[in-house]
């Protein structure tokens, strides 16, 4: 058999068919976090959220440079469990951006909103009250294809 049969062969073979539907992965409701956004537009959101803050330009870029696979959580409702974040605490006169953690759950109570975290390396929880803290949710792969794809089919 000769290479041209062979790549034919293969051509037929339905179990070497790509089966990924991407009109799938666009609706898939898992990953609401990008929907509409732009990689211009989380930068953004990035960027005004930490000048809300007062922060100045050389930290605002440092942390712009540290929080690039990351966006803005500026709604409760965006937050996804088991997902990655860093945050900022609001009323910190130098804020630091801390290491980070994985949302474990959301807890609604009188006082507010608080986001529980697990902080992996040091096996530490901790409990951020969602009004106090700037919070950045780590982009998955599947949310930076989304991204790409939305915005390949925009432009």
């Amino acid at each position: 058999m000769n290479f041209q049969e062979i790549y034919a062969e293969a051509l037929r073979d339905p179990s070497l068919q790509n089966t990924l539907n991407i009109d799938e992965i666009l609706v898939n409701d898992q990953h609401h976090t990008v929907p509409t956004s732009t990689p211009a537009k989380i930068t953004e959101d990035i960027i005004r959220s930490l000048k809300s803050i007062n922060l100045d330009q050389d930290l605002i870029e440092d942390y712009c440079v540290k929080l690039l696979d990351y966006q803005y959580m500026d709604e409760i409702h965006e937050l996804t469990l088991g997902k990655y974040i860093r945050w900022l605490r609001r009323a910190d006169k130098i804020p630091k951006l801390s290491i980070g953690g994985v949302i474990t759950d959301i807890i609604i109570e009188d006082s507010g909103v608080y986001v529980k975290i697990k902080i992996i390396n040091v096996q530490y929880s901790c409990k951020l009250k969602y009004d106090d803290f700037l919070i950045f949710q780590k982009l998955s792969n599947d949310d930076k294809l989304r991204l790409t794809i939305t915005t390949g089919l925009t432009s």
